[in-house]
């Protein structure tokens, strides 16, 4: 009887030693898989949020992410999964020589009153200038976080908006005089 004591308590021991090393390194794995790492090219937090099931997702933007085909602007969702961890969702790579890159999704929203969240992350390497605001531009009930590196070309706009409507990033920086 003690010895069946003794390989439960083992068993038990490993499979939680292994669920750990599952959980604790999925980001890394997550982050990996699209091209970015910790060091070096993991790139810039864009969003962080909650979905409908209360679980953690986030977009990083890596403007020099390193791929096989070479240095390209990489866009990429991942989702917390409550048991295993991190996965890559969606990634959205430009290709050699682009000047953006373009990721939509949708979430169903926290808030009771509000349906649906939409989320276009658009970004580039062809600003002319810091982009400072695009609020007077803006369609009604979208919303834009700005991320603009000073000294660079890159950006990286976050619009979110609780109706339907068509965001044409492109043409809202150009309108502006914020990219050729």
């Amino acid at each position: 009887m003690k010895k069946i004591v003794h390989v439960v308590a083992v068993l038990t021991v490993i499979v939680l030693v292994a669920y750990a090393f599952v959980r604790g390194g999925s980001y890394d794995r997550a982050l990996r898989k699209a091209g970015m790492s910790r060091l070096g090219h993991g790139g810039y937090l864009v969003h962080y949020g909650k979905d409908a099931e209360d679980n953690d997702y986030l977009v990083r933007f890596a403007p020099e992410a390193i791929l096989e085909n070479g240095q390209v602007m990489t866009i990429a969702l991942f989702l917390n999964r409550p048991f295993w961890g991190w996965r890559l969702e969606r990634r959205v790579v430009s290709r050699l020589g682009d000047t953006s890159v373009m990721l939509t999704y949708g979430r169903p929203s926290n808030a009771e009153y509000y349906g649906y969240e939409k989320h276009v992350i658009y970004a580039g390497n062809n600003a002319v200038s810091e982009i400072e605001s695009l609020t007077d531009v803006l369609p009604p009930n979208v919303t834009v976080d700005i991320i603009s590196y000073p000294g660079s070309a890159y950006y990286c706009l976050h619009f979110m908006s609780y109706d339907d409507y068509e965001i044409a990033p492109e043409s809202l920086l150009r309108q502006k005089g914020y990219i050729k």
